[in-house]
């Protein structure tokens, strides 16, 4: 696993810092524009894998590594990592930018909002990763609407179930954050499965 981070988060540096400064830049903007919520690191933190993996196709990457002695499991739990210190990257982002904006809330609130970010993020690609190796690359943006489509039902579903439940999850950052990386370490071996299944 260590090669295949290393490609990651070294040799692809070019490609993946300025990805990741972008995602960090979109956590920090929403503290000015308070009217878009968590719309734009969500979008930004659910196409950075996908874009990702979309040019990893391009360039060949799955027919080379099929070839390469490394398990599926050691192929995806390395994007699973990579996936998971890019979401905390982002809660950290997002909680920073709470930090820094009117009417500059505590240290507590800002982790908070970090948590909850970083638990939003993991529990979209719990769903999102399994898809993406289930559909292949030539179908990413199917990967990316059904993942939205989903999570816009289940939210829609819970808020008319129980409104305040809902909201009030807000006020439980570490539980929440638990119960978001509970689901997406259980969504590795799905995703492994479809990986394993598909030809590539």
């Amino acid at each position: 696993m260590r090669a295949l981070l290393y490609k990651d988060l070294v040799v692809n540096r070019g490609k993946t810092l300025p990805l990741w400064g972008a995602a960090g830049l979109a956590c920090l903007l929403p503290a000015w524009l308070p009217t878009e919520g968590m719309l734009l690191p969500l979008v930004f933190g659910l196409t950075l894998p996908l874009l990702l993996f979309q040019q990893e196709a391009k360039e060949g990457w799955y027919q080379l590594v099929s070839q390469l002695p490394f398990a599926p499991r050691t192929v995806v739990g390395a994007r699973y990592l990579v996936t998971a210190l890019l979401c905390l990257w982002m809660g950290g982002c997002y909680g920073l930018g709470q930090a820094v904006s009117p009417p500059h809330p505590g240290l507590e609130s800002c982790l908070a909002a970090g948590a909850l970010a970083a638990a939003i993020l993991l529990t979209l690609h719990a769903v999102a990763l399994p898809l993406l190796y289930a559909f292949g690359p030539g179908e990413t943006l199917s990967a990316l609407l059904a993942t939205m489509g989903l999570a816009a039902v289940v939210s829609w579903l819970a808020i008319s179930l129980d409104e305040a439940a809902f909201f009030g999850l807000a006020g439980r950052p570490l539980p929440v954050f638990g119960a978001g990386a509970a689901l997406f370490l259980v969504s590795l071996p799905i995703a492994v499965g479809r990986y394993a299944r598909r030809g590539w």
